[in-house]
This record gives C-alpha cells, structure tokens and sequence, in this order.
C-alpha cells in the first residue's frame, strides 16, 4: 500500500473463495457504479485457493479492465489473509472490502465520494446500511442509524456501534500498518475497524445507498457456519474480544464508551441455545471465565441498551457484569423480586399470564397460557380460582405443559427466562353462573405443598390475550352451547346463555373495533350484524340438528376429507355435512359433480356455516386453509361463537418430530389421527402439548380405498422435497438432491431392463417440483434431463397410481404408507444424507416397509430382484407392515366418523 500514490478514489479489495456463481454479479455491481468505473475505480481481487472457476472468471475480467483490476492468488489461507494480502496493492483514496458474493447499490461510490469531501478532515469511516437478499431479506439490526446523511459523534452517541467492514469505506491514509487479525474466526471485521474508529471517534452514515448482504440458501457462506465452531465462542472471546479491550487500554489507558457499546452488542449473539458442546467441562469453564472476563470492561448501560435484544438477555448479561443473582422474598410488599446486587432485574407482580386457548368442552372451562419470568418455574404453581354468587370458592391448580417451540431459553446449562406453560380445567355445573380469576404462587423453599407463613406469595396477575385465543382486546366474549363466556376486570364469567345478554355483549365489542379504528369495519359490522340476527335460528332452533365441515386445502382434494365425506354422506344421522374447497381449482368441478353439498370456499355460505358450525373437519389445521375470515381478522370477526373444534384427520402419516408446528397452544385440535400405536406414542413426547385423548388411533380414511385393483407393469418413482432448495436455480442445479435424481432418471441400463422385461418407469413430482423457480418461467422439474421413455404423471389421482404400480421408488416421502398398505414391494433410494424427517420415531433400517439403498448400483439390483420374483414382497417386510399399522381392515371411515360424531 503506497500512501502517496491514490491514482484512484476507490480501491475495493475483494477476498475470493469458491464463490463463482456469485462473482460476476458481485464485480458487476462494482464495475456499473455511476461512478465511472475506469476513472475512478481499482478492484483487487484475492483469490483465497479457490477449487471452482472462481480464479478464471477474476482473469476475465482482469482483461476487460487490465488498468483497473488486479488478480492475486494465494493458497486458501481465510479472508483475514487475503484482504491483508490486497492491502498491499491498493492505490485509492479510500479502500473497502467487499464480500465476493454481495452486491452494491448503483450509486453508493459516488454518494460516498460526495460526503467525504464535505467531511473530510472530521472523519476516517463512512458506512452504508446492509440489507440480506435471497434466503432473507432482513435489513441489518443495526439500519436504525441510517435515517439521515450525517457524521455520528460516537463521545456523543456511543449507542451506534460499526462491525462491518464490507459496508464501510475507510481512508487509506487511517489504515495505516493495521491489518486484519488472522487468529480470529468471524470477528476479524468489528476488530479492525475498531482500532481506526478510536482514532477520530466519528464516522460517517449515508441513508439511500445500500450494502446488499447474500444469505445463500444452502446456508454455505461462512457467516452461518461459524455458528457450529468452538472456536468461533472462546477464540473470539481471547482474541477479539480481550485484544480490542487490551488496544485501548494501551492507546488510550481505558476503554472508550463506544467500544464497551460495540463488544456489547457483539458479545450477545454468542448468548444462544446454539452453542456447540465443549468436549469437556473445563473448556465449558474456561469459556465462561473469559465471558464474565469481557463483561467486567464493559458497563451496565451499555448492556442494558436498545441494542440488547430482549429483557431477558439484558438481564442474563448484567448478572454476569455483576456476578450475581439472587431471589428476594418481599412480605411487606407481597411481591418477589430477581436482583443482581442492588438492580432490580425482574418482578413477580409485574408480569402477565398471556393466554392461548379459551374453550367451553365437556362442561368445563379450559384455559391455557404461559408465564415468562426470570423465576424458577419449580418454585411457582398456577392456579384458577373459581366463585359462584353464594360465595363458594374453589381452587384448581395448573398442569404444567412442555412445549418444543416455547421451552426455556438456556445458554450453555444456564437458564436466560422460564417459559412457565400451564393448562387449567375448571369444571361447570349446569345453570351456575362463575367468576374465575388465575393467580400464581411462588414458593420461596421450591415446595409447592408448603403453604407456611413466610414461604409463599400470591398474585393475581394481569392477563392478556394471544392470537390465538377467542377472546381478545377487540372481543371480550364468545357464546357456547348454553353458555356465554366473558372477560371483564382481569377475571373469566360464565353466564347462563340469553339473547339479550349476547346482544349487549356483541353492542360493547362492535363499539370497542369502531373506537380502535380497525379497517374494514362495516364489512366486520355486517358479517357480525348477520351472524347475530341469524344466531338464535341456526343455533336453538336447529339445535337437535349439527353442522360439520370437511376439508382438505383450499386448492386440492381427494384426501382423507373428501374419504370421510362420502362416508358420511352415506349415514343417516341428522347431521348437516358439507365439503368446503375453492371453484378455483381444479378438483372443484370433479367433486361438484359427484357429491352434493359441495360449498365455494370463503363463498357467503361458507362463513355463514362456519360461524355456526359445529365441528370443522380437515386434512390441514392451519387457521389459514379452513378459516375463511383468516385475511380479515379472526378475532375480530367470529370469536362470538368461539372456537370451532377442529379435528385434524392428517395429511399422511408421521415420521418426524413436528412439534415446532403441531403445538397444541396454537391449533388447539380436538382430534389428532393417527394410524399406528407407534406413530401415536410420538405424539406423547414431550413438546406438542395435547391431552392423550386427543390423540387416536383410528386410521387415515383414504387407507379404506386403497385396492390392488388392475395392478399393472409399472415402476412409480415419488420423491419427496427439500425444503433448502427452495427460490435458487443454481443451488437446486448444484444440490445432491438433483444430481442423485438426475442420474436415476438417465439410467440407460436400467431402463433397457424395464423395457425388455414390459415395465414402465412412472415419475410422480412432488408438487413443489412443478412450481415456477422464483425470478424465472421455468419450473424445478423442467431443470432435469428425463428420459424419454420415463412418463412423468401429472394426474392429481395419487390412488389409481398407487393401485396401478408394482414396485415403488421413493427417498423418505410418506406416501410410502400408503403403498406399504397394498403389501406391495418398496424400495427407497437415499444416496444422501439429507433426511428431511429428522428427531422422528421411524427408523428406516429396522422399520422401514422395504430396503434401504444407498447408490445407484444397489436400487437397480434391488428393482431387478423384484421384477425377477414377479414383485413379490419379502415376508420381513410384510410382516414389519403388518406390526406398524394397527388397522388393516378398510373401516378408517367408520372409526374416525363415529369418534369424532362422540367427542
């Protein structure tokens, strides 16, 4: 680096590692600046021993602008070393380093350019906004201080910390002899421009021009996987963390404000359940000394800041700052206290109970929520309290409920919050009207039987509502069978169901959406309006008679809905059945035709039913596919009939842990199916949520209409999908997924065998196959190089495939249960390590329904075997078939009708 020669105003030094299919547009957004580039602009590019084309297409470039781009090459080293390899080359006035698969907004030179000249003498740094682009389109969290062009004065403002430097633009002159720290893993950046931020204190922001940052969607950049290294927590800690702080200790004699803000913010992202596991304790313990190490420089508003994601994190911080924290038992105030020497950190009293579900069922009220607090969860129970008008009181504690997706927040084998989970049950008596208020206790001896004087505070916390609770800020009842369930001054009242009561009820929640100004309410006061004139006819002068809705999704049918609305058509029961599903698609016309009571989702009637139905029946749970209101607004616009029970009668069967979406709290079903004990026993871990009777092992409707019925030559090929591989054509082209794919369905051999000995070869797409790849016209399945004597079926009939096939071909996708259901031979063909079911209960090598083959070689075999034995099943496998199900009778339909029409 020549400090006297700045031939130009920019040099961008560009570290390079395997990163072809991103280069060009990254060098482009560089070369198409509005500055111009041949002027204004030198490129260095480093390559880092990249294995692809990367050093080739920086060449080509180089020889389109052989006055502007230099091309180094050196043996993979990091990006440390190779950006402190280009500093050797760089001739402008101000250098960057950028990211060699990122992208510059188009006048972001020039502007920058522009703001140096007028500040040229206050400032070293100037920085422009990053924004995520492809897998995410996130903006950074730190884009709050781009609202204007201006020079942040950080004596001043110490709250605006800089880590990057692919977004900043630093004067050649300020760099000086640093360099970037080549023992650091994933911190090189905040560490170095730190040191030349401490020169002038000051730097530079520009609010329009943008740094676009690329999250790939294989998650392969080195960002993301820095995460999975141990190194990337201790060694940081050592050798950025302690070596900024010791810099300024020497420069400076103590360390800056603004820096102890930037290690802050820095340091919480190490706060995360993600940590790796350290081999062994001590490495555990020597992480945590340099942690409390790092925090002990820093100061208590500097962790307490904005910038601190969340209470619960700030806290965790501070009582490390502090190292301490304890639990104070306050009498005189009945309150109890968290504090980290004399600071407050948290308060019993201050919390809310945030509820989820509020359901009249089998004559009781059920209620569930959560608490989350820094209290030992083991030190509190919950309690509903329950008065009628004679004064009689009665107490129900709480079950405590496991959640996957709302556990604890941990770090290492420390706990940051406790996510107290509870269900409530208060049983009703007919014609009794009730107060019902919660309270929580806290045990200052973590026994919750001991009730002394002294070891326990109560509180009646504020409660507040979720989205997915009928009740809401909006609307503070609902009306059930006979009753009508309110809130009112932080307490539940069940009345005694009148029409006069549901109107003042109905008179005060229409008022409370006009006042909130909440869109679209004359549409809301017109669909209430109706459903309450309408109220006493569809629901006391129809009572005898019931209402269920069936569905399946919105655009598609022909699944175990649709199988159990035949069924029910056909029972003489006195009950309203009716199949929902959009004339838009192309099922409509098909199930129009050959069933009656067929109703256009989201069609007036539709909501009309679903307003007073009784029980809704689907193959999906989501609120969005079998809520017509769901884009208006549920709450606002049906909670006056509650809840309507949902009985979810699956897709297909389970294989994998879905406890992340299949919580209880949020879709609160009244009937989960299942098909085999095993399958149901999954469901009992912990983590989904659900009582043990909602959870039955009837069997899957479409089963009962499965037959081997003209069996024919045919070898049906079914992949299931990656959900990695969605939004990117080179990624999908690149993925092992295709690839292995690709060569399955080119296979000369084996198609020449098929052919000779009369079988046809079916590919059946997952449907995300067939969908249009984001920013082009092609579809996913059009990318692979079929042979011509493959037929790929487009037919939405997956049981006539199933009927007609004798062998089938898949890598994990379900429907596999359905084949293993005709006892016909099964092959799955994994050559990847990609399981997309992962944490589930089925072991495909001990319990799979046909063998498992890992290369090509192995599935051809497999497929020759089969078609030499006139594709029959081995007895290993039938028999493992007949173990899974429960069921192989083809009475589902019955089962699953007759359970629901109970319960």
């Amino acid at each position: 680096m020549d400090d006297n020669d700045n031939s130009f105003i920019f040099s961008i030094v560009m570290a390079i590692y395997n990163t072809q299919e991103y280069l060009k547009e990254a060098i482009d957004s560089i070369i198409y600046q509005s500055l111009d580039f041949k002027e204004n602009t030198q490129l260095v590019l480093v390559n880092d021993g990249s294995e692809d084309d990367s050093l080739d297409i920086a060449l080509e470039y180089q020889k389109k602008f052989p006055n502007n781009i230099v091309v180094l090459s050196q043996e993979n080293q990091g990006q440390a070393s190779a950006r402190n390899n280009g500093l050797d080359y760089v001739k402008g006035k101000y250098v960057n380093f950028f990211d060699s698969d990122d992208k510059l907004s188009e006048t972001t030179l020039e502007e920058v350019n522009n703001f140096f000249k007028l500040h040229e003498e206050s400032i070293d740094v100037v920085t422009v906004k990053i924004i995520e682009f492809e897998r995410s389109t996130k903006a950074h969290p730190l884009n709050f201080r781009f609202k204007c062009d201006r020079v942040i004065d950080l004596v001043k403002e110490p709250g605006n910390p800089q880590l990057s430097v692919s977004s900043s633009f630093i004067k050649n002159s300020a760099i000086n002899n640093q360099r970037f720290k080549t023992n650091l893993v994933g911190s090189e950046d905040t560490n170095f421009i730190n040191r030349i931020l401490l020169e002038k204190k000051a730097y530079g922001v520009l609010e329009n021009p943008t740094y676009y940052y690329r999250k790939r969607m294989d998650n392969s950049s080195s960002v993301d996987s820095y995460i999975d290294m141990v190194g990337f927590y201790t060694d940081r800690l050592k050798y950025h963390f302690m070596d900024l702080i010791q810099y300024c200790l020497d420069k400076e004699g103590e360390v800056p404000e603004f820096i102890k803000y930037t290690l802050a913010y820095n340091i919480q992202w190490m706060v995360t359940p993600e940590v790796p596991n350290f081999d062994y304790k001590y490495q555990a313990d020597v992480f945590m000394q340099y942690f409390k190490k790092v925090l002990s420089y820093l100061s208590i508003d500097a962790l307490n800041s904005k910038l601190i994601r969340g209470p619960a994190l700030r806290n965790y911080l501070i009582s490390k700052y502090n190292d301490d924290i304890h639990c104070d038992f306050d009498l005189k105030r009945h309150d109890v206290f968290i504090r980290s020497k004399n600071r407050q950190l948290d308060r019993l009293g201050a919390h809310q109970f945030w509820i989820d579900i509020v359901e009249l069922k089998d004559n009781h009220l059920n209620i569930s929520g959560a608490l989350n607090s820094l209290f030992d969860s083991d030190h509190i129970s919950i309690k509903a309290v329950r008065k009628d008008k004679n004064g009689n009181t009665f107490i129900y504690g709480a079950k405590k409920v496991d959640y996957t997706a709302r556990s604890n927040l941990l770090f290492l084998s420390e706990t940051i919050q406790y996510k107290y989970n509870f269900d409530l049950s208060v049983p009703l008596d007919e014609d009794i009207e009730y107060e019902i208020g919660i309270k929580v206790m806290y045990y200052k001896n973590g026994n919750t039987l001991d009730f002394k004087k002294g070891n326990v505070v109560t509180k009646f916390l504020s409660i507040g509502f979720r989205r997915h609770s009928p009740i809401s800020k909006y609307c503070n009842y609902f009306v059930k069978d006979s009753k009508i369930v309110y809130f009112e001054d932080n307490k539940f009242y069940v009345e005694n169901y009148k029409y006069s009561k549901m109107i003042s009820h109905e008179k005060n929640t229409l008022k409370t959406i006009k006042e909130a100004n909440i869109p679209n309410f004359m549409n809301i006061l017109w669909i209430r309006g109706l459903a309450l004139l309408l109220y006493p006819i569809f629901k006391y002068k129809n009572r005898n008679k019931k209402t269920y809705l069936f569905m399946d999704r919105v655009d598609k049918a022909d699944d175990n809905a649709e199988h159990l609305f035949r069924y029910a058509l056909n029972q003489n029961d006195n009950i309203n059945k009716y199949y929902i599903i959009s004339e838009d698609c192309s099922d409509y016309s098909r199930v129009n035709k050959e069933l009656k009571n067929v109703v256009k989702f989201a069609s007036l009637k539709h909501k009309l039913l679903f307003l007073f139905a009784d029980k809704v029946i689907s193959s999906n749970p989501d609120d969005g596919v079998v809520n017509p209101f769901v884009v208006e607004g549920k709450t606002l616009v049906y909670s006056n009939s509650s809840e309507i029970p949902k009985y979810y009668i699956r897709h297909g069967v389970t294989q994998g842990n879905m406890s992340t979406w299949l919580k209880k709290y949020d879709k609160n079903i009244s009937l989960l199916l299942t098909s085999s004990s095993l399958e149901r026993d999954s469901f009992f871990d912990a983590g989904y949520g659900y009582d043990k009777d909602r959870i039955q092992v009837l069997g899957l409707p479409r089963f009962d209409n499965l037959r081997n019925d003209n069996v024919k030559k045919q070898i049906l090929i079914i992949p299931t999908w990656r959900n990695y591989l969605v939004g990117s054509k080179d990624i999908f082209l690149k993925s092992p997924y295709f690839n292995s794919l690709n060569e399955l369905l080119n296979d000369d051999d084996l198609i020449d065998f098929v052919e000779k000995q009369g079988y046809e070869i079916v590919l059946k797409p997952h449907p995300n196959l067939e969908r249009t790849i984001k920013n082009t016209n092609e579809r996913f399945i059009d990318l692979f190089d079929i042979h011509d004597k493959i037929r790929v079926s487009n037919e939405g009939d997956y049981q006539k495939l199933f009927r007609e096939s004798a062998i089938m071909i898949t890598d994990f996708s379900s429907v596999f249960f359905d084949f293993g259901y005709l006892k016909k031979p099964i092959i799955y063909y994994q050559p990847n390590d990609d399981h997309p079911f992962k944490g589930g209960y089925f072991d495909y090598n001990t319990m799979g329904f046909g063998e498992v083959t890992k290369n090509l070689l192995d599935l051809k075999s497999k497929i020759k075997y089969y078609i030499e034995s006139d594709c029959k099943i081995e007895q290993i496998y039938e028999d493992r078939i007949n173990n899974f199900f429960d069921n192989i009778d083809r009475n589902n339909c019955k089962r699953v009708y007759d359970w629901i029409d109970s319960h």
